[in-house]
């Protein structure tokens, strides 16, 4: 990788202040017709306290900004090539797993992924404008940002027919955006020399959507629906209305959707009205079922059990609405106590902690065994799963009690294993909303002559803090922020025998000369 990097400024009469950059990276990586990028970027803020008088008892400091910029991020290694790999591979699926490694002799095998000479570097162009106000003689502070950004040419992996000889090839197949808002503030309302209290607040939303994923040939000319929102829905009608980009669980994987925010999980739920198409169940049409019932009403078969839809659609996904957060900060005579609470805001959690200890009948749940429930009515349920399993019902079997055997949680009839981490994703989908608080801690500046006679120091700050000290949340499972496939989008958002987040106790010594 080689770059080259330029940036100018200046600033005019002490209070507009501009800036622009342009960078040049070039990389072995990119594509062979796409050696080089180029990424600009500028930025202008505005003091306008300094030409609009304001009483300071009301605006001490007033500025507005905005900026733009571009960055990039470059194909993975060997991308742009056909290479040969040493990895497992199976000759049939289910199947036997292989090793191209004999009697201790190396060996390689072509790779399934079909290089791309002509990939190139992803780009995120991203505009964000907002202000900054001091209030009240610094008293109080507050910020406001909204930020737009688009990526293209995001590179995903893509299906190919196996008859070329593989299975995906990597494009820069699709777009997606994100918008959203962040807000801080902050007021002190005691400032004495001895006693000082801090108070802030802050809050931020993103709305994140893909918007394409490109279009196979017979949608360029007009043969085939192209893939938008509207012609895609959830259930993904026409080609190139979703990648997937990770998988934990047969049948519940993560996906990039048109439409839908990056990581949505794609699923079957059971059949309910409004979402399922029409069909015949029992003999009992669902339409006629559904007529005059809400949206999502749970159809209940003759036997009293809820049926699986056969469609794959989006359900879910693991993005909050919004996170916010609280912080207080006391300082007297030396002693500073702080606290820090945060909150998430909806955010999906599939919990497949709990379908797999049903499925072994090791959950709590599963000692419900042998128990008369009715669906609609006292189904055992979890947070959100009750909209779905103890909502509005229609149906044949519609207010009928039945038993709730090891079928629901393992398998067979009448229960289909649909209570397992096989079953529909509904039953295992909660709502991760969560208040933490994130951080407490208590230190002491020691000033005193005795610390400078010891240590031949002028300060010494001693501080003790404990972090992840209570958790508030209505989340079935140990802790809704934890995810199976960490930061990355892919597997986001799922709790499979996860661990929580430790709660911890720290103890700093900071020594100042």
């Amino acid at each position: 990788t080689e770059g080259y990097f330029m940036q100018a400024s200046t600033d005019i009469s002490d209070q507009l202040f501009l800036q622009a950059r342009i960078r040049n990276d070039g990389s072995s990586a990119f594509g062979i017709n796409h050696q080089r990028a180029w990424y600009p970027g500028g930025s202008a803020a505005w003091s306008f306290t300094k030409t609009i008088q304001m009483p300071e008892d009301i605006l001490s400091f007033g500025k507005l900004r905005v900026a733009y910029g571009e960055t990039g991020q470059q194909p993975g290694l060997y991308q742009t090539q056909d290479v040969f790999t040493t990895g497992v591979f199976t000759d049939f699926n289910p199947g036997s797993q292989l090793v191209p490694t004999l009697n201790g002799i190396g060996g390689l095998y072509a790779s399934a992924a079909h290089g791309n000479p002509e990939i190139s570097p992803e780009r995120v162009r991203e505009l964000e404008a907002g202000f900054d106000l001091s209030l009240l003689r610094g008293k109080a502070d507050m910020g406001v940002t909204y930020y737009t950004s688009k990526s293209t040419d995001v590179i995903f992996g893509v299906q190919t027919p196996p008859s070329t000889g593989y299975t995906t090839i990597s494009l820069n197949a699709g777009s997606l955006t994100n918008k959203g808002w962040e807000v801080t503030a902050s007021a002190r309302p005691i400032q004495r020399t001895d006693l000082t209290l801090e108070l802030g607040v802050n809050w931020a939303r993103n709305r994140n959507v893909v918007t394409s994923l490109g279009a196979i040939d017979a949608q360029k000319q007009g043969l085939v629906n192209m893939p938008t929102p509207e012609n895609c829905g959830s259930e993904a009608k026409v080609p190139r209305c979703v990648i997937g980009i990770g998988s934990s669980f047969s049948g519940q994987t993560t996906h990039a959707q048109v439409g839908y925010p990056m990581g949505v999980w794609r699923s079957i739920d059971f059949i309910r009205c409004g979402i399922s198409r029409d069909t015949i169940i029992s003999g009992q049409d669902v339409k006629t079922a559904c007529a005059g019932a809400p949206k999502g009403a749970l159809f209940i078969a003759a036997n009293g059990f809820p049926v699986a839809d056969v469609d794959t659609r989006a359900i879910g996904n693991p993005w909050p609405d919004w996170t916010g957060g609280m912080y207080a900060s006391l300082t007297y005579k030396g002693i500073e106590i702080s606290a820090f609470v945060d909150h998430r805001e909806v955010g999906n959690v599939l919990n497949m902690t709990r379908g797999s200890m049903n499925n072994f009948g090791t959950h709590k749940d599963t000692e419900i065994r042998g128990q008369k429930r009715t669906f609609g009515k006292d189904m055992l349920c979890h947070n959100i799963t009750c909209n779905v399993l103890n909502g509005p019902v229609v149906g044949p079997g519609a207010g009928k009690e039945v038993t709730i055997d090891q079928t629901w949680f393992n398998g067979g009839s009448p229960g289909n294993g649909y209570g397992n981490q096989a079953g529909p994703i509904s039953g295992h989908l909660e709502d991760g909303t969560n208040t933490r608080l994130r951080e407490v801690s208590v230190s002491y500046s020691f000033k005193q002559p005795w610390v400078s006679k010891i240590a031949g120091i002028s300060q010494m700050d001693v501080k003790v803090s404990g972090r992840n000290l209570s958790l508030w949340t209505d989340y079935s499972g140990y802790d809704p922020e934890t995810n199976l496939g960490g930061a990355a989008n892919s597997n986001r958002g799922i709790d499979w025998f996860n661990n929580p987040l430790d709660r911890a106790w720290v103890v700093s010594v900071a020594l100042h000369r």
